[in-house]
């Protein structure tokens, strides 16, 4: 499922996670350090929460790509424990996530993107779902 546009909404998104095992959110997002669970993604209509994720049942969830700033980290007050986008995902059972420590500009994001995706299906038959040490390896490739 591809939602761009007019079709990225909160909605749309909730119900690609809950039909789809794999996610790539490349978007905005942000990190709400007083309050972890309303940390968002922005959409076309409203912002995604973490706390929407959450609820939301997705039961086949695996892998998460977050090509989007700050999806790991808070800030130098936020205690290490505090749950960030790429945790919450991780709550939310998906088994691997991939997000930023760092402000990422768009040229290093697509960089890092294609790198990661042409390692990790390379030499994959098709149907073939990766698992988390290919995700591991491509990562660390890209």
């Amino acid at each position: 499922t591809n939602l761009s546009g007019e079709e990225a909404t909160q909605a749309g998104v909730l119900g690609a996670l809950r039909r789809n095992t794999w996610v790539h959110l490349a978007c905005h997002s942000k990190q709400d350090c007083d309050q972890p669970y309303y940390s968002h993604f922005a959409m076309r209509d409203k912002p995604l929460t973490l706390l929407d994720i959450m609820e939301n049942d997705a039961p086949q969830a695996k892998f998460a790509f977050l090509s989007a700033c700050h999806t790991a980290v808070g800030d130098q007050e936020t205690p290490k424990e505090a749950i960030y986008l790429a945790a919450g995902l991780q709550f939310s059972r998906f088994k691997n996530v991939v997000g930023a420590l760092w402000v990422v500009g768009d040229t290093t994001a697509k960089h890092v993107v294609e790198a990661f995706y042409q390692k990790l299906f390379k030499d994959s038959e098709e149907g073939d779902m990766p698992d988390s040490v290919k995700v591991a390896l491509a990562l660390n490739h890209a």
